[in-house]
């Protein structure tokens, strides 16, 4: 909600917050249909995936704003200066990736290093989509892993462990925010995959 990217230090036990036109929601990107009730957010920058080693060490840190369809990245080493990053001379080390499509927007997002895929929410699908980093970053390319509109009622967050399982969260939050939970139902739920089996046959699968 503040648009803003807070880096922190363990080394130097220091934190400083990081500002970027990317990190804004886009206006047309704002109106969301999740479990048959409508709203419009203005979320920014939300999910975060920390990409691999990149031939010169650093690492691409993919993110996106929630109210939006863009996928962008930054360099793990322009965040990690901050007297550069903060000092009003890195908006073009911010490069622009792609676009999911329609109704892309997405909560979180992480990064499997085994398969080199990126697995990320899509929230008014109610659904787990995916990306091979190795691949252009456009609708076509992006893989629909499930859809399903009482599993899946806003997916808001996810994991991948060690040994490639994809662990989901989804938490019906606009019912929460917006109208009423049943509590004889069932409103929260964790739901796992494994990384290989879950992009067989998609885009993602090279």
């Amino acid at each position: 909600g503040a648009y803003g990217v807070i880096v922190y230090s363990l080394r130097n036990d220091k934190s400083y917050r990081v500002k970027h036109n990317f990190f804004h929601f886009d206006p047309l990107q704002g109106d969301f249909n999740v479990g048959g009730v409508n709203f419009q957010w203005t979320d920014g920058v939300f999910g975060l995936a920390v990409g691999p080693m990149n031939p010169d060490h650093s690492k691409d840190i993919y993110f996106h704003a929630l109210a939006s369809t863009k996928e962008f990245k930054v360099s793990n080493r322009v965040l990690q200066n901050e007297s550069h990053v903060t000092g009003g001379d890195s908006y073009y080390d911010f490069k622009y990736v792609g676009d999911r499509g329609m109704n892309g927007q997405s909560t979180a997002e992480v990064f499997d290093p085994e398969t080199g895929v990126i697995f990320y929410t899509q929230v008014n699908k109610d659904a787990i989509a995916c990306w091979n980093i190795k691949r252009p970053y456009t609708p076509d390319t992006q893989g629909l892993i499930d859809s399903d509109s009482h599993t899946l009622v806003f997916p808001n967050d996810m994991k991948i462990d060690n040994e490639g399982t994809v662990w989901v969260l989804s938490d019906k939050m606009p019912t929460y925010l917006y109208k009423e939970l049943d509590p004889s139902a069932v409103n929260y739920r964790i739901l796992m995959g494994q990384n290989r089996d879950l992009i067989k046959g998609t885009p993602c699968e090279m």
